[in-house]
């Protein structure tokens, strides 16, 4: 077999592997749905999570190698957002994780955060 699709074959691999490891941990897979309506600030990520922003920032890492978000940096904040919106994985995402009540608590606290954030208030408390 020719080399150059070996290596296509183990390239797609590669992406498949990270992927699985993208949607492996519970708190990547939270970032992505919270991702649903739009861009996020990373920052309202780990107060939604109640973790250091390092913490997050490996996270987005891991999620930005499996090519499933962007990032981007506006004065000290990084943003995140999906990478291609339109793909049939975030409406596939997107249709299992309607009406799951943490996932949709997730978004009410993150929506909360930049309506705060915009009036340059603090973050409101996390609901248990």
């Amino acid at each position: 077999m020719d080399r150059s699709l070996l290596q296509a074959d183990a390239d797609r691999l590669v992406g498949i592997r990270r992927i699985g490891r993208a949607f492996a941990d519970t708190t990547r897979v939270r970032i992505l749905a919270s991702l649903r309506d739009g861009e996020r600030c990373a920052a309202h990520f780990a107060a939604l999570l109640a973790v250091d922003p390092a913490t997050v920032t490996r996270h987005v890492k891991v999620l930005r190698e499996a090519g499933l978000v962007v990032t981007r940096r506006r004065a000290r904040r990084a943003y995140i957002s999906r990478a291609q919106p339109d793909s049939p994985l975030w409406l596939a995402m997107d249709g299992l994780a309607e009406g799951a009540p943490e996932l949709e608590e997730d978004c009410i606290f993150l929506d909360a955060s930049e309506r705060a954030d915009a009036r340059h208030e603090d973050v409101p408390p996390i609901a248990t």
